[in-house]
């Protein structure tokens, strides 16, 4: 069995089995075993018996059951590091590229934030604004396969989907991409648009965007060309920036 990463290929047959632990144990990875119907879905190694060269994993109904090392296939790519809807909000998430041995998702190798506590000001006089973001959303999250399917295996909406839902106060925020996502702002009714963790711009209506950091139009306009959102126009506004949202980083 091989693990394949960019620019490493590791085979376990060439590996001590006491090493085994080292690279899977603990860690979140989408896997083939004999209950998936050889389809991937996610997995907790939750430890390795390097005697009977057994894995026992936790699975997506987390149950937890033993499997021969060599039933099992792993995908070891990264999902991409980006921001992913969870409950009524968003959560980034991104991987760490320290030097380590573990090889699938943990806490060890992803860090994962509440984007309104990571980087977004609101104003702390706000009592109304506090309450309604509620309690930081990592607490709600854990390094378990049920909540692995539905962060990272979720259809993301379309824009006007997720206009609607932020507009209307549905959801705090909704991504359509790892790279984009809506939330509500602190002075304005309009949805604030985030491009990674840089506020660009408001949404006028679920087709038009106006752009308040004009560098990032581009982007957007590939962003959404990508995306096959052909209706969404994107145009630069009149340079006041974000005075109505002193709110956003």
């Amino acid at each position: 069995m091989k693990l394949v990463y960019p620019q490493e290929t590791l085979n376990l047959s060439e590996v001590a089995p006491n090493d085994w632990n080292l690279y899977l144990e603990g860690c979140l990875f989408r896997m083939v075993t004999p209950r998936t119907n050889e389809k991937f879905k996610w997995g907790l190694v939750e430890s390795v018996d390097t005697r009977s060269h057994k894995l026992y994993i936790m699975e997506e109904d987390g149950k937890s059951r033993p499997y021969g090392i060599n039933q099992v296939v792993f995908d070891f790519r990264f999902p991409p590091s980006g921001v992913y809807n969870f409950k009524n909000s968003t959560l980034f998430l991104s991987r760490l590229h320290a030097r380590q041995w573990r090889k699938g998702i943990s806490s060890a190798t992803y860090q994962v934030h509440d984007v309104f506590r990571r980087f977004y000001r609101w104003p702390t006089l706000n009592l109304a604004m506090k309450r309604e973001f509620g309690d930081d959303l990592t607490k709600d999250f854990a390094y378990t396969p049920k909540i692995a399917s539905q962060v990272f295996d979720g259809v993301f909406p379309k824009f006007e989907n997720a206009y609607s839902s932020v507009k209307k106060h549905r959801a705090l925020s909704r991504a359509i991409s790892p790279d984009i996502f809506l939330s509500i702002g602190a002075k304005d009714s309009r949805p604030l648009v985030w491009y990674g963790t840089i506020p660009v711009g408001v949404a006028e209506s679920e087709e038009s965007i106006v752009v308040q950091v004009p560098e990032f139009e581009q982007e957007l306009l590939d962003s959404f060309r990508d995306l096959k959102e052909k209706k969404i126009s994107v145009r630069v506004g009149d340079g006041k920036g974000f005075d109505d949202h002193e709110d956003a980083e």
